[in-house]
């Protein structure tokens, strides 16, 4: 017997080929993957500060943050639902048309929003700036400033303010050339800025009010002059 038939009896002949893996067995031990679900939008967050992009036209709804910066943007108008607990900046939006009524925010700036021609109704501010503002001629009769600053430096299209304006601290009026007198019911307890106006008398109210020529804190007799 040749080695090889002693070799074939001892192994029991040769081992059989190992079978090739078919293609439904090679599928099902690869583990299955899910399919990626695309993320779904949410709503936005409570944030800390809030700054457009200078291209953006819209505000989007359900934002709440302590500053909110559009300045320059298109925008036309605020959403009803924004919250804003510190500061509302809008300066330069000269697409701006329309606010929300009932607007509460401590300080509200909207220099040069040349488009604006009125204020809503129920406004609660305590810093309202709006300087430049030359579309808007008159101010809503309960606008209440809060005893803040109310600043309407070059708003020739005004010309009067409100009976009820209530207490401020300070009033910027420089450049309102067509503002010819102070209401009875206003209040100012630190300064009034009257430069470039037509008022020309102080009511007595006033006597303890420091009036001021841009920065500078001047005498009665030197505001009428001027």
């Amino acid at each position: 017997m040749s080695i090889f038939s002693r070799l074939k009896s001892v192994f029991g002949g040769a081992a059989a080929p190992r079978a090739e893996p078919t293609a439904q067995a090679a599928t099902s031990a690869v583990p299955k993957v899910s399919k990626p679900v695309a993320p779904q939008p949410t709503p936005a967050t409570d944030q800390r500060s809030v700054r457009l992009n200078r291209q953006v036209d819209k505000i989007a709804p359900g934002i709440a943050c302590d500053d909110f910066d559009g300045s320059s943007s298109l925008i036309t108008a605020v959403p009803d639902d924004l919250v804003v607990r510190y500061r509302l900046k809008l300066v330069g939006c000269k697409k701006l048309t329309d606010l929300p009524t009932g607007l509460s925010v401590p300080s509200l700036d909207l220099s040069g929003c040349t488009a604006l021609q009125r204020l809503p109704s129920g406004m609660n501010v305590t810093f309202l700036t709006l300087s430049g503002c030359q579309a808007i001629r008159e101010l809503p009769e309960d606008l209440r400033i809060a005893g803040g600053i109310l600043n309407l430096s070059r708003c020739t299209g005004l010309t009067s303010l409100p009976d009820n304006l209530g207490e401020v601290a300070g009033l910027n009026l420089n450049g309102c050339s067509n503002i010819t007198g102070l209401p009875a019911g206003l209040i100012v307890t630190s300064w009034i800025d009257i430069t470039g106006t037509k008022i020309t008398e102080i009511p007595e109210a006033y006597s303890g009010v420091g009036l001021r020529r841009g920065i500078d804190v001047i005498s009665s007799e030197e505001a009428l002059a001027s």
